[in-house]
């Protein structure tokens, strides 16, 4: 198992200070414990609209663009998840309803085409998380 490196004092203070340069000088290896921070940072609508914050997220995009691991992590912060939530809440009511180990109905997995490991496979983020999230409740239920 990958031991995680730690964040280096200089990155720190640069994503502290949101010294968007001195991260653009930053080795990938540098950079990659803060890379959720600096998708974040790109993805949402800017508060301030003025000609050094937009060269800024250029220079975020563009230290970003070069990392192949960014589509990952842009995938799974666009996931919904307070829908996801409601959704998990529902399937625990459900599973307390039927009895805990029913998979029959599920209100996280529907339309189980093929075994679930291929479905896992094939499927985008959402559905990987929601598979993912269902069996982790069918584990818990048979442990209580």
């Amino acid at each position: 198992m990958p031991v995680a490196t730690p964040v280096s004092p200089r990155v720190f203070k640069a994503i502290e200070k949101s010294d968007i340069h001195t991260l653009a000088c930053c080795r990938e290896e540098d950079i990659r414990a803060i890379l959720p921070c600096l998708v974040r940072m790109s993805l949402i609508a800017p508060l301030d609209h003025s000609e050094e914050c937009i060269a800024g997220r250029k220079v975020i995009l563009r230290i970003l663009s070069g990392i192949e691991v960014v589509n990952s992590l842009v995938a799974l912060l666009s996931i919904d998840f307070p829908a996801l939530e409601a959704d998990v809440k529902k399937e625990q009511q459900l599973r307390q309803k039927l009895g805990g180990g029913n998979q029959g109905e599920s209100v996280l997995v529907q339309n189980l085409a093929n075994g679930l490991a291929l479905e896992f496979e094939c499927s985008d983020p959402t559905r990987r998380l929601r598979l993912l999230l269902s069996e982790l409740l069918l584990v818990m239920a048979q442990l209580i």
